[in-house]
């Protein structure tokens, strides 16, 4: 990827006026120039690209509180640009914004509801994973999504893994209390794409998923849905993780009782690993 380190700091000076912001974290900023196709930010050490930027002193408006080695970054409003193009900055900086917007429409408000289902999923990830569940992908509904306290219609993948596994009826009243439950029960659940968008192939989101797996480092791995486990097991497995061979299908299009029965039998049997 080509660095427009230009670009960059019109697109964030842009960012920072429209929002109406004085200053933005390194970390923030740097995930709108992921999601702008600027500049792809680390998985492992988000914001780490652009700061790299900033010690090398190429950002326009950067400052680092305290000014040491460990202090934190930040990338302040610039109203007047220091060369005195005032007027040619801010069309370009308008014309930036408008090129990225009509490239990727939808790529602000999909960055914000994966960061809602993140904090969400945060609040119920177990400090040691026993079960780690592997579904498709949430869903396209901003107001559903399994580690969503108040989902009032469409739950069923909760319902019918909390039902299996804590042996209780859930209800809209006590989701919090049933996820509070798995939690404490070592289960957590991740998806294979991180967003229920149509771009790209399943196939592709293959090696990023076995990373994130090896980082939560569970003791056994179910999959629900076939399809999905049919395009991961020959990667679990490769990689040496604890992957219940067994084909689980969606609890949903009438497949809730096969569901419950693969999935019990799931639960009995041991892993498998190369």
């Amino acid at each position: 990827m080509t660095i427009r380190v230009d670009d960059i700091n019109v697109y964030l000076q842009a960012e920072l006026r429209r929002l109406w912001m004085d200053e933005a974290s390194a970390v923030k900023a740097a995930g709108w120039l992921d999601t702008a196709g600027l500049l792809n930010d680390s998985e492992s050490r988000p914001g780490l690209p652009l700061r790299n930027l900033l010690r090398a002193g190429h950002i326009q408006g950067g400052t680092q509180r305290p000014p040491t080695p460990y202090g934190r970054w930040y990338i302040e409003r610039v109203d007047q640009p220091a060369d005195g193009r005032e007027a040619h900055d801010a069309s370009r900086a308008r014309r930036t914004r408008k090129a990225t917007t009509a490239a990727l429409p939808d790529h602000h408000a999909e960055a914000k509801a994966r960061r809602r289902r993140e904090r969400a999923a945060r609040t119920y990830r177990p400090t040691s994973v026993n079960l780690l569940l592997v579904a498709e992908a949430p869903p396209a509904a901003l107001d559903r999504y399994f580690y969503f306290e108040d989902v009032p219609a469409q739950d069923s993948l909760f319902r019918y893994v909390a039902r299996a596994i804590l042996k209780l009826g859930p209800t809209r009243e006590n989701k919090a209390e049933l996820l509070a439950r798995l939690r404490d029960s070592g289960v957590f659940l991740i998806d294979l794409k991180l967003d229920p968008t149509d771009r790209g192939s399943l196939a592709a989101e293959v090696p990023g998923l076995v990373r994130r797996v090896r980082r939560l480092n569970p003791e056994k791995i179910v999959v629900i849905k076939s399809s999905v486990f049919d395009l991961v097991r020959g990667a679990f497995l490769d990689a040496g993780l604890p992957l219940v061979d067994e084909r689980v299908p969606f609890p949903g299009s009438g497949q809730q009782r096969r569901f419950e029965t693969a999935f019990a039998r799931a639960l009995r049997r041991r892993p498998e690993t190369n």
